[in-house]
């Protein structure tokens, strides 16, 4: 394999596809489409799909929060929303190990790019309250 990844297209997929099954391209294409149109709907109707060995898509809900912006560090309001999740199958997982055993880690960055990297303006983060303690009590109280 080579060190440069590439993008598969739909248009792609379906030719290999009509090629591998002796279908016409526009069958193909028709029934690529209508999976992804069901995969799509029942995701949105909040069913979990699960392909075996393959993997499952599921929705995952990120409750509403407060970010920063990078540049400007100011507050951004991040609405809450559903998000696709995707879990890779044993068979995925298996296929890709077994590729990347030949592949080496990327290098990690030298330490004086790294020391200038801390160098830089962190993004300035509110620290969390303390807990409040709760009030005395004394000895007569019944709480």
């Amino acid at each position: 394999m080579t060190s440069a990844s590439t993008t598969t297209t739909k248009k792609e997929l379906v030719q290999r596809i009509a090629e591998e099954t002796g279908q016409t391209k526009a069958a193909a294409r028709d029934v690529i489409q209508a999976l992804l149109d069901m995969i799509i709907g029942d995701l949105a109707g909040g069913n979990r799909i699960e392909f075996r060995e393959f993997g499952i898509f599921e929705l995952k809900h990120r409750e509403a929060r407060i970010a920063r912006n990078p540049r400007t560090n100011a507050p951004v309001e991040v609405p809450a929303q559903r998000q696709v999740k995707f879990k890779p199958g044993s068979r995925m997982r298996e296929r890709i190990a077994v590729q990347d055993q030949g592949k080496q880690a990327p290098p990690k960055a030298a330490p004086e790019e790294s020391s200038k990297a801390q160098q830089s303006q962190p993004l300035a983060r509110p620290t969390p309250a303390p807990p409040k303690a709760p009030p005395p009590t004394s000895p007569d109280s019944p709480f």
